[in-house]
């Protein structure tokens, strides 16, 4: 991702004379709010300050809207063409109920892997300063932030918690009610009002969320 500083300064502001959106937004993502610019090709339009889902070179994450992106108009074109325009991932969907509480449970996840490092590192008396541990909402992926270079005695203990992270959150109750929701028929009425009213997401993630 590029152009932090410059994209925080101005994004408060009105877009320049001679600029027009793009078919994006500048959006703050990752535990360390890192700015970039992200394509909106199914037109979703978020809000500024709306949370958002969005696959990132990293994988998929949540982020915030910060505002649309901009770029100067030519005295050529009336609109910029996309794919002239540098964009760091794509804009997927603004976050759903689903979302916030799967990145919770991935949050929660991430502080016993930060925990696990700290036991290893304080055991061993290894010299390393975790920092934080950053779970991607792909459930597939685990950020360690240290204080400089990590030792190569900690190389291993790190793959082996990614290890245990990615199995935990795959064999979680959790994470298959969200692929399979509450069984055959689910989302339909044929289960009792499952699907009506916001009631699925009543039964099957507010249930999770008690485990």
């Amino acid at each position: 991702m590029n152009e932090a500083a410059t994209i925080e300064e101005n994004c408060d502001r009105e877009p320049k004379s001679g600029a027009v959106s793009s078919p994006g937004f500048y959006c703050r993502v990752g535990r360390h709010g890192e700015i970039g610019r992200f394509v909106d090709r199914d037109r979703i339009q978020p809000s500024r300050g709306k949370s958002v889902v969005l696959r990132t070179r990293r994988g998929v994450e949540v982020g915030t809207v910060l505002r649309p992106a901009t770029v100067a108009s030519s005295t050529n074109e009336q609109q910029p063409r996309s794919e002239s325009i540098e964009f760091d991932g794509t804009l997927l969907r603004t976050c759903t109920l689903e979302d916030q509480l799967l990145r919770e449970k991935l949050d929660e996840a991430a502080r016993v892997a930060f925990n696990s490092c700290q036991e290893f590192l304080t055991f061993n008396r290894l010299g390393d300063s975790l920092l934080d541990v950053e779970a991607l909402l792909d459930a597939k992926t685990l950020y360690f932030y240290f204080l400089g270079p990590p030792s190569e005695a900690i190389a291993p203990q790190l793959d082996k918690l990614v290890e245990i992270f990615q199995t935990t959150v795959r064999e979680s109750q959790f994470a298959k009610l969200l692929e399979e929701g509450c069984g055959p028929g689910c989302g339909t009425e044929e289960k009792g009002g499952c699907g009506s009213s916001g009631s699925c997401t009543v039964c099957v993630i507010a249930q999770a969320c008690r485990k």
